[in-house]
């Protein structure tokens, strides 16, 4: 233990001494990034894996996943404003103007309709695009996310400018059968949820069947080739999820549990693979996003230590070696 509190006190020295200087020179931004994220690598040692209580057998793995991820929303839900952590703030940030990129090309080809947003939780999505679209409909496998989502719609003065949102508690495993063919505008997939789906190829698909021509579409998958998932991390995070590549799973940390979710992480070449199976549906682009960020403990992210490593991922993105793959497309016309 004490050699991981001076290992953090040697990064947390560092970011004080260069800081200042970071936010003014973009190549220093840089190198300094590298250099953490080689510092890490380094110096890091092995956790003690958890006991491993996750089935084998298909069926039973797939009940297994189902149950644990009811379990961790049950358990976050009516907190979950206050869960993200520093990397996760970040994430969500950079999604979300990519998000605005999206609706901006949308608005040249397409009105804004209908909304999906596949894997809503708590309706965050829904109720910041709520002046966007005529029509938001937001999915949740959970129904203690989905009931959270619907009292915050009906909350004061949300009742009469929220009335155009619907939630759905849905198993997004089963498809999209409530959505027309070519009714959507939009789909947004955010914070990793394409990786959440066992069937991938299926609700690409459902997804192609339900946008208009031209219809975007955003969804971030866990990237198989991130530092984050690649590197066993000493520190112990708010709310940490790291890939289990042993169980093919993804391990979140929540409090003093540990819950396994299904979760299949995708390399770009994967996700270009994917997507040329699904012929109706073109690709902007495949960002990688954060690198540095999540390689650090809470305890060094200050205000200014998130801008400046933020500056610092941003710089990174053509490494690919990002915690999310976030791709951008639409559906050919």
């Amino acid at each position: 233990m004490k050699a991981q509190r001076d290992q953090i006190n040697r990064f947390l020295r560092k970011t004080a001494e260069t800081s200042n200087a970071l936010i003014e020179n973009q190549d220093e931004r840089l190198k300094f990034g590298l250099e953490l994220v080689a510092d890490l690598i380094s110096s890091v040692t092995p956790q003690k894996k958890s006991e491993n209580l996750i089935p084998r057998e298909k069926d039973e793995r797939r009940n297994f996943f189902r149950e644990q991820l009811l379990a961790l929303t049950e358990a976050i839900a009516d907190h979950y404003e206050q869960v993200p952590n520093a990397s996760t703030i970040t994430i969500y940030n950079f999604e979300q103007n990519r998000i605005a990129h999206e609706i901006n090309t949308l608005n040249s080809f397409c009105e804004t309709g209908l909304m999906l947003d596949l894997g809503c939780a708590n309706g965050r999505n829904c109720f910041s695009l709520s002046k966007v679209f005529q029509k938001i409909i937001g999915v949740d496998i959970s129904p203690k996310m989905i009931q959270v989502a619907t009292s915050q719609k009906w909350r004061g003065s949300n009742a009469t400018l929220m009335k155009h949102i619907d939630f759905k508690i849905h198993d997004l495993e089963k498809g999209l059968p409530f959505i027309e063919n070519e009714s959507v505008s939009m789909v947004i997939m955010n914070l990793g949820t394409g990786s959440d789906i066992e069937d991938t190829r299926m609700i690409l698909h459902e997804i192609s069947r339900a946008l208009k021509p031209n219809g975007r579409f955003l969804i971030s998958f866990y990237n198989a080739s991130a530092l984050f998932f690649n590197l066993p991390i000493i520190w112990p995070l708010s709310l940490e999820g790291e890939i289990n590549n042993e169980d093919h799973c993804l391990d979140v940390h929540f409090q003093d549990r540990v819950f396994h979710l299904h979760a299949h992480s995708f390399t770009v070449r994967q996700v270009n693979d994917l997507f040329q199976k699904v012929s109706t549906l073109a690709l902007s682009g495949i960002e990688s996003f954060p690198t540095v960020m999540t390689l650090l403990p809470d305890a060094l992210l200050d205000k200014q230590a998130m801008e400046t490593i933020t500056e610092i991922d941003k710089r990174l993105l053509d490494m690919k070696r990002g915690a999310y793959l976030l791709v951008t497309g639409y559906k050919n016309s």
